[in-house]
Parts: C-alpha cells; sequence; structure tokens
C-alpha cells in the first residue's frame, strides 16, 4: 500500500505542476460518476426467465421513485462541485495573500525607494544651498579685500593729509596734525601684509582723533579744518567695511574683528560733530 500512496502522491503533484486545477478535477469526478451510472443502467437483471436492463426499470418507475434516484445521482454531483468550489476559493484566496503580500513588498520597497530619493534631494539642496553660500562668501572676501585696499591707500597718502589743526603743547610748542598723525603713521610703511597695514591705520586714526578730541577738551586745538572731505572719505571706506560682516564666512568676520574698525568710526562720529569743520570749504 505504502508505494501505491507514494505514487498516487507524486502524480498528483506532477499534475499540479503541469496546470491541473481543481475543475478538472470536477469534471474526472464528472465523468465517472456518469461512467457508473451508464455502467450500472447496462447491467441486466433476471426474474422469472425475463431479463430487463436498468434503464428499463427507470423508466417504469413511479414519478416518486424516479425522483429519488435522480436526486441520488445528482446530489452526488452536486457534492462534487461543492468541494470543487471550495478548492477553488481556497486557491483565489491563496493567490489574494500572494498578492497582497507582493503588494505590501512593493510598496514598503517604493516608500524605501521615495526616502531615499528625499534624502537625496535634501542632501542635493543642502550641498546647492552650501555652494551658494561659499559663492556669496567669496564676492564679499572680495569686495572686502578692495575695501581694505582702498582704505589702506587713502590712509597712507599723505598728500591728501592737509594740515587740518594745530595742537598747543606746553611750553608754548605748537605742532600741525598732520605731523602728529603722519608719526602715528610711522610704522604703517613698514608692514608688508594688508591686515597689517589696515590695522596700524586704524589704530593711528583712532588714537590721533583722540588725541584731537581731548585737545579740543583742553582748548588747546588751533584752527578749524577745511580738510573735512578726506575724513568723510575714510569714514565711508570704514562704514562699507563694517556693513559686509554680515555677508562674511566666520574666518573673515574673525578677520574684520582683528583690525576693529569700529573704534575709528566712534572717534570719526565725535569728531563730525564737533565744531572744528571750516564750513565754508
Amino acid at each position: 500500500m505504502r508505494p501505491i500512496k507514494d505514487y498516487g502522491r507524486r502524480f498528483c503533484r506532477q499534475l499540479t505542476k503541469d496546470g491541473w486545477e481543481a475543475t478538472d478535477t470536477g469534471w474526472l469526478l464528472t465523468i465517472v460518476i456518469e461512467i457508473v451510472v451508464l455502467s450500472l443502467g447496462l447491467r441486466t437483471d433476471c426474474q422469472n426467465s425475463v431479463c430487463t436492463d436498468k434503464f428499463t426499470q427507470f423508466v417504469s418507475l413511479k414519478p416518486s421513485e424516479m425522483g429519488d434516484t435522480l436526486a441520488g445521482i445528482f446530489g452526488a454531483l452536486v457534492f462534487v462541485w461543492i468541494i470543487v468550489t471550495v478548492f477553488l476559493q481556497r486557491t483565489e484566496l491563496r493567490e489574494q495573500r500572494s498578492e497582497f503580500k507582493a503588494e505590501r513588498i512593493a510598496t514598503q520597497e517604493m516608500a524605501v525607494a521615495q526616502g531615499k530619493q528625499v534624502e537625496l534631494l535634501t542632501a542635493q539642496a543642502q550641498i546647492f544651498e552650501l555652494e551658494q553660500k561659499q559663492r556669496y562668501e567669496d564676492r564679499a572676501k572680495l569686495e572686502l579685500d578692495e575695501l581694505l585696499w582702498s582704505f589702506a591707500a587713502v590712509v597712507g597718502d599723505e598728500s591728501d593729509l592737509k594740515d587740518s589743526w594745530q595742537f598747543q603743547h606746553p611750553p608754548n610748542v605748537i605742532m600741525s596734525s598732520r605731523r602728529v598723525f603722519s608719526d602715528k603713521l610711522s610704522s604703517f610703511k613698514t608692514a608688508e601684509k594688508l591686515d597689517d597695514k589696515v590695522r596700524i591705520a586704524l589704530q593711528s586714526l583712532a588714537s590721533f582723533g583722540s588725541y584731537a578730541l581731548n585737545k579740543l577738551n583742553s582748548r588747546e586745538i588751533i584752527g578749524r579744518s577745511k580738510n573735512k572731505q578726506y575724513y568723510e572719505e575714510v569714514n565711508q571706506l570704514l562704514v562699507r567695511i563694517v556693513a559686509l560682516e554680515s555677508r562674511l564666512s566666520t574666518d573673515q568676520m574673525f578677520r574684520i574683528e582683528r583690525v576693529d574698525p569700529h573704534a575709528s568710526l566712534r572717534v570719526l562720529e565725535q569728531l563730525f560733530q564737533a565744531e572744528i569743520w571750516d564750513q565754508s570749504a
């Protein structure tokens, strides 16, 4: 019995592999039942030397008996096809579960792919933003270098620095503002780097301005300056330099902080408010 069962299992697996379906089984069982019914109907039954087949006997049955016979035959067929329907539904449910599982996996993979795409777009946006920021900072640095060179050129050109005022020094010594400012700029010409030149110029300008204000407070300043345009030009350059701070990179902001233009701006603001300028100039 065991080899027969194993052969039957292998045969069923082969049929399933070749595309055997539950409906094929239903039609096979229907044919078998029809063959059985035909074989039974063709059998003869002899009584009192009279032989008749089952079909002849079936036709001569009463309607109620004929209905019972047909009910038995069709009941078997209905039972077979109910089982076939159950198997079909089970197969469809299995396929639906497989499809749902495949759709869920595809949805998960799509979500992962979309997440990676969002990460890629975010990274690209960040790179673009950093590159754009770097371009803005590079342009601001070039503008800063130009302004610092302009400032160093204006402050270092003593031909534009005319005698603005004269300062009294005890006992009875009078020094011109040009000489005082030139003395404070003594190390400017020896500096080689741009930042060193700007730092020395700003320190000299702030020191000279504080010196002039102190002489003004002690009434030791003589005359009114006609050279306000020179100091206004210097002030405008410093204002433009300070205005660049928000556009500069961190290292360039530290660069401005080291040279410290704010002290000179404060001193120039106080000088502009003092009554030491010739308004007719």
